[in-house]
């Protein structure tokens, strides 16, 4: 299977006017290489989940629990965690009269600083490892990036790792000068760390994304049956209106994302594309979407959703995928 997935992406890449939706997730960040303590404390902030919200500072961590409910924890203890004392100064005495609103806006700022910190130093290193990620974020097939980080690297990546431009409040993703010099679309589906009011990690922000998610798939939907599909999907690669209007419409590659149980809302995303060309006459019609994997990841995808992209390690995979990347 994984030897068909590769020659399928590599024919897709090869057509002429090629082009894809990269969909990327913290993995992105394993491949930095730390040569310090400081940074590999900072590498694992970025690229794991629930060493994010460990670095933290909850007191006490339990290991079953989802990260989406373990955010719901921290907010809701008697005691501030540690980054929310050190930021703010405040006692758990002080901390125990205030509102959930409240108390979540200085976790939310905390988590906003720590991820700002973890991503200053390591983008200040030699940025060791991460060429193979370059080569593919900057390809010139790239329009979009969907990224479910908080962090910015990868808009540093498309700006030659400069310090990218403040976040503004709009629904609009933000738009970067691409490799080749053309623009590429970066959408934040749950927020960064340059608004941290816009950062979502908690089990109601999540159940909060459902009827946002439903309400762009009516108006995807809406606009595929007055276009029809040829037409729909020129719009999603042109002016899409929303990230989940790409994820029905264009040609996904998934980087980095362990789409784990807890990514409610990219699975509600990923089924209603599957239901969109669940009738036989219009599977002809799917856009093809690959996730780069390795024999011990995926697992749990469903078979025929994704084309496997599959190297006996993320090393090889990340190489082989960039050696395929047009320039």
């Amino acid at each position: 299977m994984s030897s068909k997935s590769w020659s399928s992406l590599c024919r897709h890449l090869g057509r002429p006017q090629a082009d894809i939706c990269l969909l990327v997730g913290s993995g992105i960040h394993a491949q930095w290489t730390a040569a310090t303590h400081r940074e590999e404390r900072a590498r694992k902030v970025l690229s794991s989940w629930p060493s994010l919200l460990k670095a933290l500072g909850p007191e006490t961590q339990l290991a079953d629990t989802l990260p989406p409910m373990l955010w719901e924890q921290l907010t809701l203890a008697d005691v501030p965690t540690r980054a929310v004392r050190n930021k703010f100064g405040i006692t758990p005495n002080d901390w125990i009269t205030l509102a959930a609103l409240k108390r979540e806006s200085m976790l939310q700022k905390a988590t906003a600083e720590l991820i700002a910190d973890a991503e200053s130093v390591l983008t200040a290193s030699a940025r060791c490892g991460l060429d193979p990620v370059q080569r593919v974020v900057k390809s010139r097939v790239v329009t979009d990036v969907i990224s479910l980080n908080l962090d910015t690297v990868t808009e540093r990546i498309l700006g030659n790792w400069k310090s990218p431009a403040q976040w503004i409040r709009t629904k609009q993703p933000q738009v970067v000068d691409g490799g080749a010099g053309e623009p590429i679309r970066l959408w934040h589906p749950h927020g960064d760390r340059r608004r941290p009011t816009s950062i979502k990690l908690g089990l109601r922000h999540y159940a909060s994304l459902t009827p946002q998610i439903e309400k762009a798939r009516k108006d995807a939907k809406r606009l595929e049956r007055e276009l029809g599909y040829p037409d729909a999907w020129e719009h999603a690669r042109v002016s899409p209106k929303s990230w989940v209007e790409l994820v029905l419409n264009r040609s996904i590659l998934v980087l980095g994302a362990s789409l784990s149980e807890s990514e409610w809302d990219l699975w509600q995303s990923f089924v209603d594309r599957q239901r969109n060309f669940a009738k036989s006459k219009n599977r002809v019609h799917r856009p093809a979407a690959w996730i780069l994997s390795t024999p011990c990841s995926h697992a749990k995808v469903p078979n025929g959703w994704f084309g496997h992209l599959q190297a006996a390690d993320w090393n090889s995979a990340w190489n082989r995928l960039a050696d395929m990347m047009p320039d």
